[in-house]
This record gives structure tokens, sequence and C-alpha cells, in this order.
């Protein structure tokens, strides 16, 4: 094992575990814990300090036993358990075990000495477990099982057990319950450990060098003592190997043939990923596959087929950095000329002649600078990000050298890794003060939701903007149209819009990327200005238009957007589905967790809340990729409200931290981030704290557009809590406005949620057939929608309100639909309450059996057989000479006096209904 490196840190909780397992072994049920990991991982640290604190926990310390496996002793059988039987500590001498000694005598004479602890019992570690004879590794474990009560914790620490004898893999299974694997450290305790030896990073560079190294704490700590000087912001500076590796990847080579060596030099040229066939063919290999066997099997290499082609990769990015440096410069160039002159793409050829190339290179630079152009105008911005980068470095000019690099922020921040993002504007901000500099820095700054920032920086660029070309006016016009949807300022959002355009066509740009996004924006904003018909007209010419490419990922997002606001979901969630792949359409992050983000908020409207947990799940790891603070809190709602709905408070809890930890003044960022807070606070009926959530959006001054009904449904929290706190005036008040502009709009889904709120203040005001009146208003509304969720809180609130006021029988049938509703979705937080409810009304949570037809008055009678008879609402309202809402509202009733779900359950009772007329 390992030698110690560095102090502990960020071990809490696996430090936490280990102690608590000892701890539970010594109080007398024994075990084996087996502590496994990678290399480097810091293993012994870990073990290390866990016996040191449980030690200190007893008086006195348990006696401390250890032993080690080593690789050269591996083929002799019970060696390790002989020298464990003979270990310092032993109170009386046992018989020396002959070599290849009889299992069963081997693990009993372990059982011997795991007795011979002391009353605080026996604390035993197998350092070194991978390296130990496997027939000492398996009487270590049979002897621990015929112990009883004796105190003793047998700690079996296994370095990287994956390259372990294969014969290991059946004792590795029979202690999976006990195994506590260690992981790499995360960015944050990579920054602290750095701290510890006096490297100060940024967060965005301690997430950089946790992804090189794996996050193993033993070669972080030898990267930042081996090479103390290396600048870890710039990110696109590829570090060195730490020592360990390079020595690591020369032991390989040196045990193998030329070829392998020739395999994986050409690998480090073509890089990570590349087509085996081209690897081979660039080393000049004839016969590739027995090379790429060799270096599989020996820890370099890893090859998986894709699309029909075999692809390689080293096994990690430090051991491609070794094979790189360790190439002699003569080589390592031609190896780059020679990739270049096969390279069938542009964007690798460029890149190894700039590899190639031995100093600044005017001509290359402005060739990559022109590929640059030419990705930028389709929104590859990701390719055209690191095109320019590469001018900048090769252009001996140095204005025109940070020209490239302002451009290559602006493209990566638009690819939406504002992680290298902020790398290159650390660079940016030493540069003078320019529109596009500003620009660039503002737009970063307002995906990383710093408003202030953003605004000082846009508008900066805009006191100068008549000194700038039609170009970069345009640009800014967009980028301050994007400052305007942080805002949700539709009003703002579409007049920026407008102009970027405008000044696109005036120059005659109208192909301009930004122009173009902006046309996406424009429908977005037209939309939340409650300009329906242009909103939607906008959306469909932009569509016809960008048939394929990036700019189309843009507009199927914001069209999704639409869809869902107006109460289409399942179109919605058609559009985003498409958005989403990134890859497919080479476009951005940025956009494809936007689409996650309202692709969750559609699954769990419609009630597919596992399909809603597994986007949330995906884009969280997207989130912490890409550093895209401003659409976290849109993620984490989701994430938050359905796991508070399933009695899940811890995972609730970490997801509304993870939005509250996202510190800006946007309204895109507070208003899902006070959601997320008054919905868990919902579902812990916990009034005060929905109101502490709501406050700051409820009292604040807000655009118009916040309020437009179907964008952000928050208005039925703040009415619910007004209500439940007994301010029911104020609950009044505040409805009365939203509920007309719902109506105005036909927002269904708003003037469902409203009306819940209604019938609930009507109920609390003892006004039962009112509440009745709202309630079944508000189920109507959304009668033929896919809003399953909605429609199940809908039912429990309405329930509540019946059952409260005594009609315990009508309570008990909406109660149990509520009841399935919530059951279907796993909510079991009021699965439970639903139950209490139903007890509460002296019935139980199972549904009654028959179909009383009798129950309903005349005019339900008729509306139920008309529905029946597979009528519409409005055929059976022409029918009845009756309102389309009166049937709706007859029909609502007739499902909770029947205990019926949908037009489809009560068709299947149609010849009771007709039997019943007759």
């Amino acid at each position: 094992m390992e030698p110690a490196q560095a102090p502990l840190v960020g071990r809490d909780r696996e430090l936490g575990i280990l102690v608590d397992l000892c701890e539970r072994a010594l109080a007398g049920d024994p075990r084996v814990i087996v502590v496994a990991g990678a290399r480097h991982v810091g293993i012994s640290a870990l073990v290390e300090e866990a016996i040191r604190r449980v030690r200190r926990l007893h008086t006195p310390p348990p006696p401390l036993v250890r032993v080690s496996g080593l690789a050269w002793e591996r083929r002799y059988a019970g060696e390790l358990a002989q020298r464990l039987c003979h270990a310092p500590g032993v109170h009386s001498p046992l018989p020396t075990l002959e070599g290849n000694a009889d299992p069963a005598a081997v693990t009993m004479s372990l059982v011997d000495r795991f007795r011979d602890g002391s009353a605080s019992g026996l604390l035993v570690v197998v350092e070194e477990g991978q390296f130990a004879d496997p027939q000492s590794l398996r009487a270590i474990t049979s002897a621990v099982e015929r112990l009883h009560d004796e105190r003793v914790a047998v700690i079996l620490a296994m370095a990287d057990p994956r390259a372990a004898d294969p014969e290991l893999a059946t004792l590795l299974r029979a202690h999976s319950a006990g195994t506590l694997t260690i992981a790499g450290l995360g960015a944050d305790a990579v920054r602290d450990l750095a701290r510890v030896h006096g490297v100060l990073l940024s967060p965005d560079a301690a997430r950089r060098l946790a992804v090189y190294t794996g996050g193993l704490p033993g070669l972080i700590v030898e990267l930042l003592q081996e090479f103390p000087d290396v600048d870890w912001e710039t990110a696109y500076e590829v570090p060195p190997a730490p020592r360990s590796v390079r020595q690591e990847m020369e032991a390989v080579l040196g045990d193998n043939d030329g070829q392998v060596r020739d395999l994986v030099q050409a690998l480090a040229v073509s890089g990570q990923g590349s087509r085996a066939v081209e690897v081979a063919a660039l080393a000049g290999i004839d016969d590739m596959l027995p090379a790429i066997d060799t270096a599989r099997s020996s820890g370099l290499v890893t090859a998986r087929s894709h699309q029909g082609q075999l692809m390689l990769w080293f096994t990690n990015p430090m051991l491609a950095s070794a094979a790189y440096d360790a190439i002699d410069l003569v080589t390592r160039r031609q190896l780059h000329l020679a990739a270049a002159e096969r390279a069938t793409d542009a964007y690798e050829r460029v890149h190894h002649l700039a590899e190639a190339s031995n100093g600044p290179d005017a001509a290359l630079s402005e060739e990559i600078a022109a590929l640059a152009e030419s990705y930028a105008a389709v929104g590859r911005w990701r390719q055209a990000g690191d095109c320019w980068v590469l001018a900048s470095r090769g252009h001996p000019d140095r204005a025109l050298s940070q020209e490239y690099l302002v451009l290559a922020l602006d493209a990566i921040t638009g690819s939406g890794d504002l992680h290298l993002a902020e790398s290159l504007a650390h660079e940016a901000e030493a540069f003078p003060v320019t529109t596009r500099r500003d620009v660039a820095l503002g737009y970063l700054a307002t995906l990383k939701g710093r408003r202030g920032r953003a605004e000082h920086l846009l508008h900066q660029a805009l006191d100068h903007i008549a000194d700038a070309d039609a170009e970069t006016e345009a640009v800014t016009a967009h980028r301050l149209s994007l400052h305007a949807l942080g805002d949700f300022d539709a009003e703002a959002l579409v007049h920026w819009g407008e102009r970027c355009i405008t000044v696109a066509d005036g120059g005659g740009l109208g192909l301009l990327p930004a122009a173009v996004e902006a046309h996406t924006l424009i429908g977005l904003g037209l939309g939340a200005a409650g300009r329906v018909a242009e909103a939607d007209a906008a959306y469909r010419r932009t569509l016809e238009v960008l048939d394929t490419g990036a700019q189309r990922q843009r507009a199927l997002m914001g069209h999704g957007w639409l869809e869902l606001a107006w109460d289409r979901p399942q179109q919605a969630i058609q559009d985003f589905q498409a958005a989403i792949p990134q890859a497919h359409w080479q476009g951005s992050s940025r956009v494809a967790l936007w689409a996650s983000g309202w692709l969750a908020r559609a699954y769990l409207e419609v009630g597919d809340w596992d399909s809603a947990m597994a986007v949330v799940n995906r884009a969280t790891e997207m989130l912490d990729r890409t550093g895209m603070d401003l659409i976290a809190p849109l993620i984490h709602w989701t994430g938050a409200e359905i796991s508070a709905h399933r009695g899940q408070p811890k995972a609730a809890d970490w997801h509304v931290a993870q939005a509250l930890a996202v510190s800006s003044e946007y309204l895109i960022v507070r208003l899902p981030t006070a959601l997320a807070r008054a919905r868990v606070a919902q579902a812990g009926s916990d009034p005060d704290a929905t109101l502490h959530a709501m406050e700051p959006i409820a009292t604040s001054p807000r655009p118009a557009s916040v309020d437009e009904p179907g964008f952000w449904p928050w208005q039925d929290a703040w009415a619910n809590a007004l209500v439940l706190k007994g301010r029911l005036d104020e609950a009044d008040t505040f409805l009365r406005p939203h509920e007309e502009r719902a109506e105005q709009a036909g927002r269904h889904s708003q003037i469902a949620r409203l009306g819940m709120a209604r019938g609930q203040l009507q109920s609390l005001q003892g006004d039962i057939d009112a509440a009745r009146a709202s309630f079944e208003t508000a189920l109507g509304a959304i009668e033929e929608s896919p809003f399953r969720f909605l429609r199940t809180r809908i039912n429990y609130l309405y329930g509540q309100a019946l059952r409260r006021a005594g009609k315990r029988r009508e309570a008990a049938v909406v109660l149990r639909r509520a009841l399935d509703g919530f059951a279907a979705l796993n909510a079991a937080t009021y699965v439970e309450r639903c139950r209490r409810e139903l007890q509460a009304g002296g019935a139980s949570g199972q549904r009654p059996g028959g179909f009383d037809v009798e129950s309903l008055t005349p005019q339900e009678q008729a509306v139920a057989r008309l529905v029946a008879q597979g009528l519409s609402n409005a055929d059976a309202a022409r029918e009845l000479y009756i309102s389309v809402k009166t049937v709706q509202f007859h029909l609502t009733r007739v499902y909770s006096k029947l205990g019926l779900r949908s037009r489809t359950e009560l068709a299947a009772h149609r010849s009771e209904l007709t039997d019943a007329v007759d």
C-alpha cells in the first residue's frame, strides 16, 4: 500500500463509515471490512486515521496487529496467514505453519489468533491485500465467520482490486456488504488539499485538476510538489504527468515490443477517442490488433466500438500526457505533419499543423481563424472557440492575438462550457477595454448568473456602440436580449432581439449567428408578453428555415417552452427531447440544459416522475461539468419537488441547497429557487416557510411577463399559504387579477391552479357550496388535458375541504381518487395524508365496490349517459341545451360520486346508466 502522502482531506464521510464499522465489530459483531480503491486514492491515510480514532475511544486501546501482502509471496499458499499468526502482539506463541498447510489448519490457527485479543478487542489490518495469497484471505474470512461474540475487526485494505488476481473476485463478492469503496476527491476537496500544500486554486482550476488526476490525492500532491510553477488556471495547457505515471508508462513500454510503443505514440498524437485504423496507419502497423490487445492488457489503453468503428483511448488523461511527453521533439513533429496530411477533417488538420509549428505563424493562424468563423456561422461554438484559441496562441501580432482570444471566450461561453470560459476570461480581463471584450465578458457574467456585472459590462459596451461595426452592435443587442431573459422581461427581450435583427439585416449580416438566435428569442419574448399568435407564427417561420444544425436546437427549446406554457405538455416533451442531444446538433450544452430543465417540468406535470428524475440526474451531472449556474435552480426545482412528495426530505433539501447556492438577482434564478423552497415547504405542511420562500417574488416589483399565465406557476403557492395562515382577505385580493388574466388567456392549467386556491379559500370561509363549484371548475378546466399531477393535487384539497365540511361520503370518493393518483406517482408523503383524511372521515383507503347510479341527480345521469355513449362535452351540451361549463361541472361530480377517473371508465358502465334511465 502506498505511504500516507498528505493530510487526510475531504474524507469525513468515508472516515465516519469506517470508524462505525470498526466499532460495531469491537462491540461483539466480528467482521471483515474491505477498504478498496484505486492506487494513490489515499487508503493508507484513511485507515491510519480510522485506527487512531478507534483506539482513542477505548481504554485500554485494543491491540493492533498488522501485516502486508507481498507480491512475490502470492504463489505461496497460506504465507500471509502464517505471518499474521506470528505478528507482534501475540500473548502466547502459536505453532509454526508449514508451507502449503492444510486450509482447515490455517483457518483454525487464525481463529486462535483472533481470540487472543484484550478485553477491548483486537484490530487487525491487512495492507496491500491485492498482493496477499488467496488461501490466506479465504482463511481470514472463514476464521472470522467462526467467531461469535468476540471483539474483532479485520480491515482488509486493497489498492486497485480490479487489477488483482481473478481468484480474489469471489472473495470480494462475499464481502460486498462490508466493502467501503474509496473514490477520488471532488473539486472542493482538491482545492482544500492544494491549500494545505501552499497552492491556491480557483474552483475551476480545482475541478480541472480533479478530472485530470481522477481526484487521487497521492497524484495531486505529487504534481503540486513536482511542478510548483504550473499554471493550473490555464485550461488549454495540458498538464504534465506526475513522475509515478511516467515511470509506469515507461515500465510497460519497456516490457513490450516496438509496435506497442509506436501505437501508444501515435495515439498520443492523434488524441483521445481516435479511430484505431487511423492510429495504426500513423504508427505504420499493418496488423494492429495484437498491439492493441497488449496495450489493453497492460492497462494503458481502452478500446470500444462506436458506430462500427474501433476507437482508442488512454485509460486516463495523465497516461496520455506521459505518452506525449515521452516522444522526442523530432518524432513528435513528424507524426503531427503525417497526421495533418492524412486528416480528412479540417478541424483535425489545423490542430496537427499548429502542434507541428516551431513558432508563431501568421498565415496558419489566419487560416485557423477563418475556419473558426465558418464554425461560428452555423453555431458550432465549441469547435469555433478551440480554433480561435489556436489562432490566438500562434499569431505574432499581439493585438490580433488578443482579438482572437476574445472571440474564443465568446464562442466557448456560447458552447456552454463555462469552466473553460472562466479560464479564458482571466486572460481577457487584462486586455485593453474594447466593446467586443466587454460583450464577451458580459455574456459570460449573464450565464453565470452575475446580474450586476453583466449589466455593467453590457451597458459599458452599449455606451461605445457608435464606434463599433454592425456585427459588434448586433452581437451586443443579442447579449442584452439574453440579459433581459435573465430578468424574464419580455418587453426588453423583444426590443433587443428586434434591434439585433434590424442591425444585422441593415449591415447585410442576416445570417449572423446572433441574429439567427435572436429570432428564436423573440418568439419566446412574444409568448411571455401574451402575444400568442405572433409568438407561434414567429417560431413556425424560424423552424421552417432552420431545418438542421445548432440553431434549430435553440428554436426547438424555445418553442417547447411555449408549448408547455400553453398547456401542450406532450408536444413540449417532443420538442425538448429533440433539443437535448447536444452532440447530434453539434450545439450548445446551455441549450441542452434549458431543454432538460423544462423537460423535467413537463414530465412532472403529466405524471411521469421517474422520467423527470432521470432528466434531473443527467442534467445535474452536466451542470457540474459546465458550470452553467444560471440554469441550476430550474433543474433542482423539479428534483426538490418530486423528492419532497416522495418522502425523501434529505434529497429535497439537497436540491434546494443546490438552487440556493446560485446567488443571483436574475429572476430566472430567483423564481425556480423560490418555487423549489415553496413546494418543499408545502409538502411539509409549513405555510410560514412557503410565505417566506415566495415573499421576495410576490411583494417585489417584477416585469408583467412574470405573471403571464402558464410560464411560472407561483401564484397558487402564495395564495394557498396566505389562506392557511388565515389571511383570507389578502388571498382574495391577490387571486382576483390573476384569475381574470388566466381566463382572458384561456390558460387551463392556470385556471385550475387558481381555482384550487380559490376553493381552499372558500372552504375556510365556510362556504362549501362555493368551494365545491371552484374545485369542480378547476377539475373541469383540465379534464381533457394530461395534467395528471395537478388533477391529483386538486382532488386532494377538494376531498379535504369536503371532509372538513362534514361531507364524508363525497369526500371519500374524491380522496380515494387523489389516493390513487398519488400512489401511482409514488408520492408517499401525500399517500399517507390521503389515508389520514379518509380515516378522519370514517372511511378506509380502499375503493368501495358497486356502481350507485341512484346517487346521481337526473341531470347528472343525463350527462353521464351521453358521455358514456361517446359524445364530447360540446355535443352533450348541445343535446341538453346547456353550456359546456355546466357539462364539465356535472361530469366532474359524476366522477366524484361514482369513484371514476376517466371517460373510458364511465363508458364501461354504459349499460347500467341506460338501465337506470329506462
